[in-house]
C-alpha cells in the first residue's frame, strides 16, 4: 500500500511541477521579497558579472553620472567573492591599490586611469556583504566636499545631550559639583 502512495504523490508531484513551468510561473526563490534583493548577475557601476548566488540590492544603493554605490549580499564564501571580484576586475584593465583585511572585513581600492572602485567585502550573519563604490579621481590637494547632507536633530549637541552639564570625565578622574565643590566623585 505504501508504495502506491509512494508512487502517486511522485506522479503528482511531477505533473504540478509541469504545468508550473508549461504557464511560465514565476520561480518564487529569485528574489529576496522581504529586503528587495533581486538577481541581477552583474554590477551596472562597473558592467562586471557578480559573483553567482549574490543579489543586488537597488534600495540601499545610489549611481549618477559621476559614480554610485551598490549593495550585493548572498551566501558565497568572503574570499571568492574578493577573488572573483578581483580577476574580473583586472581584466578590464583595473589596477588593485589597496588591500586590507581584518577578520570578517576587507576594503579593496581598484585604479583605472581617473577612475576609483572601492569594494568592502565584510561576512555577516545573513551571508556575504559586497559593496562598491565608484568614483572619479580627485586631484591632488583637493579639499573634503562640503556637500554632504546635514542632519538637524540627529545629534545633539554636548549641552543638550548632558543637560547643560561637561560630558563625563574619562575613567581615573576625579569630577567636582556642587556648591563650592562639595560633591566628589573618583572614577576607578
Amino acid at each position: 500500500m505504501s508504495r502506491k502512495l509512494v508512487i502517486l504523490v511522485f506522479f503528482t508531484v511531477t505533473v504540478a511541477l509541469t504545468a508550473c513551468s508549461e504557464i511560465n510561473m514565476r520561480n518564487p526563490f529569485t528574489s529576496d521579497p522581504l529586503t528587495g534583493g533581486v538577481n541581477t548577475g552583474t554590477s551596472r557601476l562597473l558592467d562586471l558579472s557578480i559573483p553567482p548566488g549574490m543579489q543586488m540590492y537597488p534600495t540601499h544603493g545610489s549611481s549618477g553620472t559621476d559614480g554610485g554605490m551598490e549593495i550585493f549580499r548572498g551566501r558565497v564564501d568572503m574570499a571568492t567573492v574578493a577573488q572573483y571580484m578581483h580577476l574580473g576586475l583586472q581584466g578590464q584593465g583595473w589596477n588593485l591599490r589597496l588591500a586590507r583585511r581584518k577578520d570578517s572585513r576587507a576594503v579593496y581600492v581598484y585604479e583605472r586611469a581617473t577612475s576609483l572602485a572601492t569594494l568592502t567585502v565584510e561576512r555577516t550573519a545573513l551571508g556575504t556583504l559586497l559593496c562598491i563604490w565608484t568614483g572619479e579621481r580627485l586631484p591632488d590637494g583637493s579639499a573634503l566636499p562640503q556637500d554632504l547632507p546635514s542632519q538637524p536633530d540627529a545629534s545633539p549637541s554636548v549641552d543638550e545631550a548632558w543637560g547643560g552639564a561637561a560630558p563625563p570625565s574619562p575613567a581615573g578622574s576625579v569630577e567636582t559639583w556642587g556648591d563650592g565643590g562639595s560633591v566628589q566623585e573618583r572614577t576607578l
